[in-house]
């Protein structure tokens, strides 16, 4: 019980879906480093770099380097977004959509690549797949904002809310699952009982927890924010040119 709260050194497997949260703490705790690097290196070569070093972290079993990788994806688009908005831009008219339109289809192509492979590549599967599928998942993300048709499917007000409490569902449905399983008598039975049932807790989980703990971490920022803006204004915190005004201060009035 303790491992699955603090996470960090891992999960007790208890409920399976925990281990990707010992990641995204560890990636939490590192998020400075990685925008430090981000901001040094193109948005290119922060991918590739980042799906290399995940492929090579799958190769030799070593979980930090399969997994902190993938968040460094992220960053690089967030980091690097106006400039990859302002070339997805470019993509307009027939020509922009039958565009879009393939790129859609081969990104998605490219992110279930592992089950199309299986049958021709046998055991070396997921190291030729990991790195094709994170690539697609990639264009899927920029393809999901700036490609009409599908940017309008998914900001439908369905999938929109069933986005909204995605990782709610993702924490609660398999204890949910596993529970009805050894209750009821057939696999079919199961997936038309835990279904609902999952996505009705997941509900209440959203809304009980994971949005009043969104709102908590907001007044968090918001409340430093104005304790920020206060010292600056009291002139406890001097920072950017003032910063360095003060600083060469000294040695402008040194004889």
């Amino acid at each position: 019980m303790l491992t699955d709260i603090v996470l960090i050194d891992g999960v007790s497997r208890s409920v399976s879906p925990l281990w990707s949260l010992t990641w995204e703490v560890l990636f939490s705790l590192l998020l400075p480093v990685y925008i430090v690097v981000a901001r040094r290196l193109p948005v290119l070569l922060q991918i590739v770099i980042a799906i290399a070093a995940s492929t090579v972290g799958f190769m030799f079993t070593i979980g930090a380097l399969q997994y902190l990788p993938m968040f460094a994806i992220g960053v690089a688009l967030a980091t690097g977004w106006q400039r990859i908005d302002s070339a997805a831009r470019r993509f307009t008219g027939v020509w922009g959509a039958l565009a879009w339109a393939a790129v859609i289809v081969v990104a998605s192509l490219m992110t279930i690549s592992y089950w199309l492979l299986l049958p021709i590549t046998g055991g070396q599967t997921r190291m030729i797949a990991l790195p094709t599928s994170l690539v697609g998942i990639t264009m899927l993300i920029v393809a999901a904002v700036h490609a009409p048709l599908l940017r309008a499917i998914l900001s439908t007000r369905v999938l929109v809310f069933l986005g909204t409490i995605s990782f709610s569902l993702y924490l609660v449905h398999e204890p949910i699952v596993i529970a009805i399983g050894n209750m009821v008598p057939h696999a079919s039975l199961t997936l038309v009982l835990a279904a609902p049932i999952s996505l009705a807790v997941a509900v209440a989980f959203y809304y009980a927890i994971e949005r009043p703990a969104h709102r908590l971490a907001q007044r968090v920022r918001r409340a430093a924010d104005r304790d920020e803006s206060a010292f600056a204004e009291n002139g406890l915190v001097v920072s950017g040119p003032e910063a360095r005004a003060e600083a060469d201060a000294p040695r402008r009035a040194a004889p």
